[in-house]
């Protein structure tokens, strides 16, 4: 007997692997038997990697906008202090002309 792919999908893992095991006794295993298990474990490496590098590459792009974050306010400090030195410049370039 063949499952409906309906029933294989509701089908708990639990009673996946029991129909496995009981039809394994009674079935000739050939090689894309061996070719899909492995198959299988290499999509879970690629998943696991993925999930691993995505996780990396999350963690570089937090730590840029922390230094970009950081960079912003120094540029607005330095903005500011050149507003007020040019403030200064103004008034006492203002007051040498009134003095000469």
């Amino acid at each position: 007997m063949s499952y409906t792919l309906k029933d294989l999908r509701a089908a708990s893992e639990e009673e996946l692997i029991a129909a496995h095991d009981q039809r394994a006794k009674n079935t000739g295993m050939g090689v894309d038997y061996f070719l899909g298990e492995v198959a299988r474990r290499d999509a879970i490496k690629l998943s696991e990697a993925i999930k691993e590098n995505t996780d990396r590459v999350a963690a570089e792009v937090q730590r840029l906008f922390e230094l970009t974050e950081a960079a912003g306010r120094r540029m607005e400090r330095l903005t500011q202090l050149i507003a007020v030195l040019t403030t200064a410049s103004v008034v006492a370039a203002v007051i040498a002309v009134i003095a000469a």
